[in-house]
Formats: structure tokens, sequence, C-alpha cells
């Protein structure tokens, strides 16, 4: 460590380096992931206004952890530890936000009907295909019937009757055996990626992993804000004019690893859905330099109790 200090300029201050480098090492992280949290559960089939409930629930959350982690703080007088497990659990949680599976709605059983192109929903389904009433057509569906698999796209909905755009085709593959022209009804179940309702959330094992996940993950990132904050203050003591100093290489790294991982996540994106783990595989990255730089420094410490 001192071969490394002797290469550093005379004007470098070595005890706020480590301060400055684990402040761009945090933002950076965050950048990478901050802004898709949201955005991942509305392409995992959340609706936009139970999203916007999950996300009301995070600072509540966030309440709740900061006095019980500043607790162990103030009883332990080992910042360094509580950072570190911080860190553990927020890698930990963003991972399961990203690796969340998809909330896709049921499956819909019912007849195509050829030539006409129509297939309506069995009597016991008719409430799932609510699911797709608010969709923006044409929907890309595929038509899985006791002959073979079709794509299809999906026109309009009526109820419990949808209208595919690609019927004539549809029907020329599952015409049955000496077909004379006569019009014909085929077994099938029509999968859409449409989004599920709020009432399927409840039994719904991916919702959960997301709420969980995104709820935590906030939660741990607002603490760790707060924990390094206040240790931060006071290794500078007497000197905490110079915190926005410190902070500001956060503000700098933030600014340069936004686009750097925007881009990262479309060049691994395709037409028809984004991927968003390149955004993780950063975050995870920086944090762990952070975690290694935090465990190589000298151990942090608050103001003791008095």
């Amino acid at each position: 460590m001192r071969r490394w200090e002797e290469l550093l300029p005379r004007a470098v201050n070595r005890e706020l380096l480590p301060l400055k480098v684990h402040f761009f090492l945090y933002l950076a992280a965050q950048a990478c992931v901050f802004s898709y949290l949201a955005v991942i559960g509305r392409q995992n089939g959340i609706n936009a206004a139970t999203t916007a409930i999950i996300f009301s629930l995070t600072p509540l959350a966030a309440v709740l952890l900061k006095p019980v982690c500043g607790f162990i703080v103030d009883r332990t007088q080992n910042v360094t530890a509580v950072i570190l497990v911080l860190q553990l659990a927020a890698v930990a949680s963003h991972g399961a936000v990203f690796f969340s599976p998809t909330i896709s709605a049921p499956d819909l059983r019912g007849n195509f009907q050829c030539p006409q192109g129509y297939f309506t929903v069995a009597q016991t389904d008719t409430h799932r295909s609510a699911h797709c009433h608010g969709a923006t057509y044409p929907i890309q569906c595929e038509l899985l019937c006791t002959v073979r698999t079709i794509e299809a796209s999906v026109e309009s909905v009526a109820g419990a009757t949808f209208r595919l755009g690609n019927s004539s085709t549809a029907c020329a593959s599952l015409k049955p055996k000496g077909w004379t022209g006569e019009p014909f009804n085929v077994s099938c179940t029509l999968e859409c990626p449409c989004e599920a309702n709020a009432s399927d959330y409840a039994s719904s094992a991916p919702f959960w992993m997301y709420t969980v996940s995104v709820v935590v993950a906030f939660a741990v990132t607002a603490t760790l804000f707060t924990v390094t904050d206040a240790a931060v203050c006071e290794v500078l003591q007497d000197n905490v004019n110079a915190f926005g100093l410190q902070r500001l290489w956060g503000t700098i790294s933030w600014g340069i690893v936004c686009p750097l991982a925007g881009y990262l996540i479309d060049s691994a994106s395709t037409s028809e859905r984004t991927d968003y783990t390149p955004g993780f595989y950063a975050f995870a990255a920086f944090m762990a330099l952070d975690m290694l730089l935090i465990a190589c420094t000298a151990k942090l410490k608050t103001a003791e109790l008095s």
C-alpha cells in the first residue's frame, strides 16, 4: 500500500483518497441498476398501477432499516462490517430483481374457427380473456393445437373472441384430411404475452420474488448511503466542509457509467425483449471492487456514544 502512496503526487490527500474511490465505485454501481428496477417489473408483466404501489413501499422499508443499522453501528463501532454486509445484501437483492421470471397471463383454452379466423375462449376461461383487453394490437401469440403449434397475430379482442390476422395460413395448416372447404373448429390453447391481472398476483411466486427483492434492494441502498455518509463525516472531523468534494466523485462516475450501462443493455437486447442483465453484471463488478476497497481500508467507525 505504501508503494502506491509513494507514486501519488504530494498534493493528493492519502487519507481521503479511499473515500473518493468508494463514492466513485458505489455510485458507478448504482448507475447500472437504479434506473431499471421499475421497467424490469413492467417487462415481467406487472401493470403500471401495481408497480407504483410497490415503489411507494420502498421508502417505508428504508425508514425501518436505517435505525436498526444505526443501532448496530453504535453498539459495535464497526462500520466496516456493517457496510460489507449491506453491500452483500444489495448484490443479492438486485440479482433477484434482474433475474426474476416473467409473470405471464394464464393460457386461454378454446376453439379456433376456420376459415373465419376467430378464436373463441372456452366458457370456463372467459374471465381470463380480460388480460388482453387493454393491450396494444397486434399481439404476437402462439396457437397450440393438437396437430401443431402456429405463430398467431391477434388483431383485436371483443369479449371472449380473438380475431387472428393470419387466419388463412393457420387454417391451411390445421385443416383435416379430406377437407372439402366447409367451416371447421379446432380445439387449441392461445398463449399471449398480456399482462396478468392484479387478482392473479397474490398466488404468483415471480411477483412476490420481484416485490420483496425491490423493497429490500431500495432499503439496503438507502441505508448504505446513510451509514457511509456518517462514517465519512467522522473521518473528516473538523474538515467536514470537504464532504461535498468526496461525494463529487460519485456524481462524476454516475455521469460516466450511466450511458455505458445503457449501451451494454442495448447491445445485449433484441427487438422482442430488452436484456437488462448486463447492467447487473456491471453493478456486481463495481460492488466487488468497492467491497475490496472497504475491506482493505482502515476500520471505519462513528462517534462513540457519550
